[in-house]
């Protein structure tokens, strides 16, 4: 900033005469680049488009400016901080901390409120049970297909009820030949032990480990209800689709042949 505002050449203004800084690339100062400089139709790229071409050796150079900042390590620092709120300070962080403990109450008590509210309309029958269907991932649907093609039998999204309850309910993604639930596990969501340690977040703001717990009691129950069980995740059905489709498809073969007999 101090090398733009130097003013040691005593440069001038081509239109006006008033001092410019040394590092000015316009010659014009302020005022007269307002009104004559390169805008609207001055401007030599008025009314046309970057080409495909000079759109990606933009990107590029983008790409590779941003990758030699990132190698700095107060660059990074700045970066996380201003993304974390780590530049908050202490004062605004207890603030911050009694207003979301109030909200939070003041939430508990609408929830009672919606709970009682809900709880008089399932006496009065006035709300039924509804089964959700969830959507499928491409991915996810690509898998469905290539059992279908092996000449298998499936269903998806069926709903299964367990325990005493009726909205206890399991829906597995897909189930082969009524007998073999397969399971997609997205590496987020369920957090891939390749990929996520223990105490990482993954979806939905849980602990990796909290869902392995709940993926296994999910398999269990599965289990019970007389079903086989298989996973498929996602990093190696995209890494090693072959190798995972045959494993899968020795799998089924083993299983519903077994079950034949």
């Amino acid at each position: 900033m101090g090398n733009y505002s130097s003013h040691k050449l005593g440069r001038k203004c081509s239109r006006c005469g008033a001092s410019i800084s040394d590092a000015n690339r316009s010659g014009l100062c302020c005022s007269c680049y307002c009104k004559f400089g390169r805008f609207g139709v001055s401007n030599p790229f008025y009314g046309k488009k970057h080409s495909q071409s000079t759109k990606a050796k933009i990107v590029e150079s983008c790409k590779k400016a941003t990758e030699e900042l990132w190698k700095n390590p107060e660059y990074r620092e700045k970066v996380i901080a201003n993304a974390t709120g780590l530049h908050r300070s202490e004062e605004f962080k207890r603030g911050q901390s009694v207003r979301t403990k109030a909200s939070y109450n003041k939430i508990n008590g609408l929830r009672e409120q919606r709970g009682k509210l809900f709880s008089q309309c399932w006496k009065d029958g006035r709300t039924k049970v509804h089964f959700y269907k969830y959507q499928k991932s491409p991915i996810e649907q690509s898998l469905n297909e290539v059992i279908k093609s092996w000449g298998y039998s499936v269903e998806t999204s069926k709903t299964i009820i367990y325990g005493d309850k009726k909205w206890y309910r399991i829906m597995p993604d897909i189930i082969v030949e009524g007998k073999i639930v397969v399971e997609f596990y997205g590496d987020y969501f369920h957090g891939n032990p390749k990929i996520y340690k223990p105490t990482d977040i993954i979806g939905f703001q849980q602990l990796a480990q909290e869902k392995w717990q709940k993926d296994k009691l999910r398999e269990k129950r599965i289990r019970e209800m007389g079903y086989e069980f298989y996973v498929v995740w996602e990093n190696d059905l995209k890494n090693s689709k072959e190798e995972t489709l045959s494993a899968l498809k020795n799998y089924l073969k083993e299983k519903l042949i077994k079950g034949e007999k």
